[in-house]
């Protein structure tokens, strides 16, 4: 298991530094990450088939080319199609309109499939990904998606069952698969009002069709890069109770070139935050969950005071991932949320966002 992985490993990483080896520890520890990020895919699995079921999913709305969702899919799993010397060919158009729907959940449908056809397919197969669109009106398209596979391919018996939670066909048990990556990306295609098919063949391979109609205009005009924004030199206090958090939290910080000052919890924070001149730092990292004062009322102690910065941007730093934690951030007054485990990216993308949406100005 994952689990057994990354103790087992991690085991070995500390014997192979004992023994002054340090080629296998790297290698150990190489083995720890991959194991902890499928652990964190599983999990995240289990949390995304939670919220379908309960139909406590949020749809976001926002502007994008279409063509974005396939780009960022590719980049996310390069490596896994290089690893395989999978042959990828995308049809994709070179103009495509802005549509106006939830990109993350689009992204993530697009990598479930591609994914899937990854793992079952064969060393130096094909993945063949088409996108046709045709506009309705003035105002929507109609799109489809294609995403097929040569690979090993399914029985007609399993189909039937195939979107059920936790199904898996016997004679690929073999397979690490949680039995929720499909059911959750049906969930999220018919979240967004779309359809999807499958049709496939025993050792022909599979081929997934998905239909969506989009709006295609939004009062957001502009769509911004995040990864070509410079955060360099800005200021910021974190409220985090869990040292390994911070750390952590200080490091991605530190990759920013974003100085930052950290804190224990909410009281310890609004002590700094008040008995420094106003101004001093750009934004603030809360936790939630934290002794003697909990993010949430420490958010309010800032908006409520009488200071000139006290609309400085505040970002939700909390394990809470659920919409409606996502939610009680917001109506406690906070511009953003980002959820752990986190990686650099979201936690610059959580940052941008929230600096961008914020009136706050020095």
């Amino acid at each position: 298991t994952p689990l057994n992985a990354v103790i087992g490993m991690n085991q070995m990483t500390l014997d192979y530094l004992n023994e002054n080896n340090p080629a296998k520890a790297l290698e150990c520890s190489k083995n720890v990450a991959k194991s902890g990020e499928y652990l964190y895919s599983v999990i995240n699995n289990i949390l995304d088939y939670t919220k379908i079921d309960n139909g406590k999913m949020f749809v976001s709305k926002e502007s994008f080319a279409l063509n974005e969702v396939f780009d960022e899919a590719y980049n996310i799993l390069k490596s896994q199609i290089d690893d395989k010397k999978i042959i990828y060919r995308a049809d994709i158009p070179t103009s495509n309109p802005k549509i106006v729907s939830d990109k993350l959940k689009i992204t993530q449908i697009i990598i479930n499939l591609v994914s899937n056809a990854i793992k079952y397919n064969h060393n130096e197969g094909k993945i063949d990904i088409s996108l046709k669109y045709h506009y309705i009106d003035d105002y929507k398209i109609k799109a489809q998606i294609i995403i097929s596979d040569d690979g090993i391919g399914m029985s007609d018996e399993f189909i039937k069952k195939l979107f059920t939670p936790f199904a898996q066909e016997h004679r690929l048990s073999t397979i690490p698969s949680t039995g929720l990556g499909l059911v959750i990306t049906k969930g999220l295609v018919e979240l967004l009002n779309g359809k999807i098919t499958v049709k496939s063949r025993i050792n022909k391979g599979t081929s997934f069709k998905i239909e969506f109609i989009f709006d295609t205009f939004s009062k957001q005009d502009l769509v911004l890069d995040n990864k070509e924004i410079s955060l360099e030199g800005l200021r910021c206090l974190v409220a985090e109770d869990n040292q390994i958090n911070a750390e952590i939290c200080k490091h991605f910080l530190d990759s920013m070139k974003i100085e930052s000052d950290v804190t224990e919890n909410g009281e310890l924070l609004c002590d700094k935050f008040f008995t420094t001149r106003e101004f001093s730092y750009d934004f603030i990292l809360m936790d939630i969950q934290m002794p003697k004062l909990n993010g949430y009322d420490a958010t309010r102690r800032i908006r409520k005071s009488l200071r000139d910065d006290r609309a400085i941007p505040i970002i939700a730093f909390t394990a809470d991932a659920f919409d409606d934690d996502v939610k009680q951030a917001i109506l406690s007054g906070m511009d953003g949320h980002v959820s752990k485990p986190v990686s650099k990216e979201s936690l610059k993308d959580a940052i941008v966002n929230a600096i961008l949406k914020c009136s706050y100005k020095k």
